[in-house]
This record gives C-alpha cells, sequence and structure tokens, in this order.
C-alpha cells in the first residue's frame, strides 16, 4: 500500500542543508527539467512560472543554486501547506517515522514521486506550467506507471492536479471529504479537504494502517465513513453540518 499526496506552494527553508555533503538522486527526467529552469533569466522564469516580486526573487534564486549545490532539503521539511501542517512529525515514533518513509509519496512536477526522506532542492513547478513548451503529464507518464506499477492499493489523499500524474488509477482507492445538509451532501470547501486529507494521513501514519477496512475506522474533524455512499474504489467520510 502507498499514499499518495500533492505538494505545496507554501514552503520554508527552516531545516535546508546549507552544506550538503552529496547531490540529491534525481530521476534524468528531473535532471533535465533543472538543467532548463537553472538556465533561464529572471523575466524568461517570470513569464513561464507566471510570478513575480518577492516569489521570482525566491524561486530564481533556488534555480541558480542548485546549479551549485548549495542548498538541499528533505521533502518532508520543504513543504509547508496546509495538509503538511497536520502532521504530528515531532510526536513520531520510530516506527511511525518508517511506516512514513515507506508508504508516503508526494507527486511533484520537477521530481515526479518523493519519499519524505528524498532530499531535494528547492523549487517551483506545478502540472500546468510547459518547460520547453512540453506536457508534463506526458513528460512524466511512462516513469510514474512503472513507479507504481505493482502497487495493489494506491490511498489517493491528492489533489486532481497531482493525481492524474498516474494514469492507470485502477489500484486507486479515493478518499473523499462531505458535509450533510439534511437531506444534501455537499463537497466540504477546499480548506477543509486540504486540512482533513492531512490529519487523515497523520492517522494512518500513527495507527500505521496497511489494510483496507482500517482505512473505514478512522475518524477526523467529524467526517466519518459512509457505507451507504462508498465503493469499493471511493470511500467517502461524511460530516454533518451544525446547522443540518
Amino acid at each position: 500500500m502507498k499514499i499518495i499526496i500533492a505538494p505545496s506552494k507554501t514552503n520554508s527553508l527552516e531545516k535546508i542543508i546549507d552544506k550538503p555533503t552529496r547531490s540529491p538522486i534525481l530521476p534524468e527526467l528531473s535532471n533535465s527539467l533543472l538543467e532548463y529552469l537553472s538556465k533561464l533569466k529572471k523575466v524568461d522564469l517570470a513569464a513561464l512560472l507566471k510570478i513575480k516580486g518577492k516569489i521570482l526573487d525566491e524561486t530564481y534564486e533556488y534555480y541558480q543554486l542548485s546549479k551549485k549545490n548549495n542548498m538541499i532539503i528533505k521533502a518532508i521539511d520543504f513543504y509547508k501547506g496546509v495538509v503538511f501542517e497536520q502532521l504530528d512529525l515531532k510526536s513520531y515514533t520510530n516506527e511511525q517515522i518508517g511506516y512514513l518513509n515507506e508508504r508516503l509519496l508526494i507527486l511533484s512536477a520537477l521530481y515526479g514521486p518523493l519519499k519524505p526522506n528524498s532530499v531535494i532542492y528547492p523549487y517551483r513547478l506545478d502540472m500546468t506550467i510547459r518547460p520547453m513548451g512540453i506536457n508534463l503529464y506526458a513528460y512524466w507518464q511512462e516513469y510514474i506507471n512503472d513507479y507504481f506499477s505493482i502497487e495493489e492499493m494506491i490511498v489517493n489523499l491528492s489533489s486532481d492536479e497531482f493525481s492524474k500524474m498516474i494514469k492507470d488509477q485502477k489500484c486507486f482507492l479515493n478518499i473523499h471529504f462531505y458535509e450533510q445538509k439534511g437531506d444534501k451532501y455537499l463537497k466540504s470547501s477546499s480548506f477543509d479537504v486540504k486540512k482533513a486529507r492531512g490529519q487523515f494521513l497523520d492517522s494512518l501514519v500513527k495507527s500505521r494502517i496497511t489494510k483496507r477496512h482500517r482505512i473505514k475506522d478512522i475518524e477526523i474533524m467529524g467526517y466519518a465513513y459512509s457505507e451507504e455512499k462508498s465503493s469499493e474504489k471511493d470511500y467517502v467520510f461524511i460530516k454533518k453540518s451544525l446547522d443540518t
């Protein structure tokens, strides 16, 4: 069993390794993208990524430093979005950290599937960008499908943007979060879904769950498994609204 989540645009360099003793071990596909992005002038990087100001300055510096191998960081320390904020990393036991590094994969437009302890260069890139004019879904497709080809179950806690990197989704177990208001079942807000995904992942890690039936037992933020609304490929967790 593997678990997939999306990366976040919010990041932190608090745990940067500024004197690395080794370079990240990257797929050749990553190296090609990294080489291209690091050669772009700042004005061209701004146009490609549609960014400006402080974010542009930081992103440009990331790619320049990658050429010198001057700055690397573990993936789990780099991403700091809502999902990642829900992980109680400081309290995890060695066994739980082992589970996290064995089971979790962060899907990245630049690096492909990343383990939490994978060492990377800081970056900014999403799947909608076309570096060198290429479609990143097509670019990663063969590598990604080979990577996940032996998996019997992939618990999908990722966004649509990144889960689509895996074309063959027959082994997906999609996790959905809905809010019940009277007789209506409404998709939860984007923020609540991200928070729920993070807390769901945290529960998986703390209980080191590997069996499908145990996933149904998770309850977070008032969300509980709905047998009626769920199917073999889609597990639906419902929270009753306070104003139901």
